[in-house]
């Protein structure tokens, strides 16, 4: 009994909805694995994802198996939603304690060569603040940017978020966001009481693709905390997607010759 492409290209879609879950990996702001960990999941479709922060620790989670995101195009935008919460310690700490950022990875696995884009809560001033990384193993280390923002309420532990990242192209120059709005903040943070939107100025000589995703965490408590994330919108192809959409194709061929 034949296949009927419609068939294999059904399949083939529901694969490419479900996808994959993204797997997080550990790491100390040296750059160095930690092992064991990491977790799976968080994306939209998948379970949320719960990683572990030992008292008094900072880690630095990361995830690499989604499509890279591209911003080649001038005037192009890629967004990241999320939704995350932080069970103990994201208030009440001394300074950044929590952060996200978008990188090139260049190719390789140490984070000496990535260059990227990230911003850092500022727990005793309250706002997130906005940086560029270029060298160093420490993904959330670079100069801070100028920005602007709307930067309303502080966040609470054990409280649920909506947040997002944007990366923006103008003009050939790449950066967090262009503006305060919601739709053209670079970083946003939406919640109880909360309203945080901010945006960096264009930074040239920054990479248009980004293939890297990462939190941080600085858990200054006596206690172990965790973060948890929820609907997150990086999307992680399924290898198999390939294979069936090319017999698919053969099938369709063969099909056509045979009318022929």
């Amino acid at each position: 009994m034949k296949t009927p492409f419609c068939i294999v290209s059904a399949v083939a879609f529901a694969i490419t909805a479900h996808g994959q879950p993204l797997q997080w990996e550990a790491y100390d702001t040296g750059g160095n694995l930690l092992a064991g960990m990491g977790g799976s999941g968080g994306n939209t479709g998948f379970p949320a994802l719960s990683l572990s922060i030992p008292a008094n620790s900072t880690r630095v989670f990361v995830a690499r198996n989604f499509q890279p995101l591209d911003v080649s195009a001038n005037g192009s935008i890629s967004t990241i939603n999320l939704s995350f919460s932080i069970s103990t310690g994201l208030q009440g700490a001394p300074g950044y304690n929590f952060g996200m950022g978008v990188y090139n990875s260049a190719g390789t696995d140490a984070f000496t060569d990535d260059t990227g884009l990230f911003s850092l809560w500022d727990a005793q001033s309250q706002f997130p603040e906005l940086f560029v990384k270029t060298d160093g193993p420490d993904l959330f280390a670079g100069p801070q940017q100028g920005q602007s923002g709307v930067y309303s309420g502080g966040l609470l532990d054990a409280t649920t978020y909506d947040a997002l990242v944007r990366i923006v192209n103008t003009d050939g120059s790449v950066s967090l966001g262009n503006g305060t709005p919601l739709a053209n903040a670079g970083i946003a943070y939406q919640g109880l009481n909360v309203d945080q939107r901010v945006f960096m100025s264009p930074v040239s000589e920054m990479p248009f693709l980004y293939d890297l995703f990462a939190f941080i965490f600085v858990n200054t408590t006596e206690e172990e905390a965790t973060l948890n994330v929820n609907e997150m919108t990086l999307l992680v192809p399924e290898p198999s997607v390939f294979a069936l959409a090319g017999l698919g194709f053969l099938g369709m061929l063969a099909r056509r010759r045979r009318r022929d």
